[in-house]
């Protein structure tokens, strides 16, 4: 058994509707290429919903107790040092019987160089 149930990426939130689909689009890759047995949902933190809070609250509501809650996002600006760590502390304080465990921000890491040097060919072609 995993140490949770659930994954929440939390992306920043657009008004464009465009852009936040890719989050959901990231949402299905990471529950493609995992355990099938843990959910993976997206959250925003503003401009889009579903909200962080709404999103642990279904997942509560349906009886995840465990979850993991991963910023999508390549650095740890006043968002994520500040903002999300807010709103999860006031869930942990409204439900006790959850364990929400913020991981680190997505960040910067060699496997996004590739990428970019992967866009700079798709540019070129």
């Amino acid at each position: 058994m995993s140490d949770y149930e659930a994954i929440v990426l939390i992306g920043h939130g657009s008004r464009r509707v465009e852009a936040n689909t890719a989050l959901d689009r990231l949402c299905r890759l990471v529950q493609a290429t995992g355990d099938p047995e843990i959910r993976v949902e997206a959250a925003f933190l503003q401009f889009a919903a579903p909200g962080i809070s709404a999103v642990i609250t279904r997942l509560a509501d349906e009886g995840l107790r465990r979850i993991v809650l991963v910023p999508i996002f390549f650095y740890e600006g006043a968002h994520v040092a500040h903002d999300i760590p807010q709103v999860i502390e006031a869930e942990r304080t409204a439900r006790p019987d959850l364990t929400l465990t913020l991981a680190p921000v997505l960040g910067i890491d060699e496997r996004i160089a590739e990428i970019v040097w992967d866009r700079v060919a798709q540019a070129q072609a």
